[in-house]
């Protein structure tokens, strides 16, 4: 695995990509839920202002939390902020932007 691990440590940063993927699909969900929006295919444009602020491991459950922080109607792009939470802890923040097409 190419993302295994960080080369010389212990610390696995798969869990970290998996965290990311995963707020990128709340994403996804809460545009889905506009009306203007309902047929469209999200495109995923990019992921700004990541922060970790406690260790995810492996089995943890996350529980996410997206809300639309920014919206372009006209381009269909929005970007939304996101809020990961593992044991009713903040764990990781991050802004998704998607396009919707």
């Amino acid at each position: 695995e190419i993302l295994r691990c960080l080369v010389g440590s212990e610390m696995c940063i798969r869990d970290s990509v998996y965290t990311m993927e995963a707020t990128a699909q709340a994403t996804d969900l809460v545009l889905m839920t506009k009306p203007a929006y309902a047929d469209k295919v999200p495109l995923f444009l990019g992921i700004n202002n990541v922060k970790f602020r406690k260790k995810i491991l492996p089995g943890d459950t996350l529980e996410i939390h997206a809300e639309l922080l920014s919206e372009r109607a006209k381009k269909a792009i929005a970007t939304c902020k996101c809020a990961v939470y593992t044991a009713g802890d903040l764990a990781a923040e991050t802004g998704v932007t998607i396009a919707m097409r």
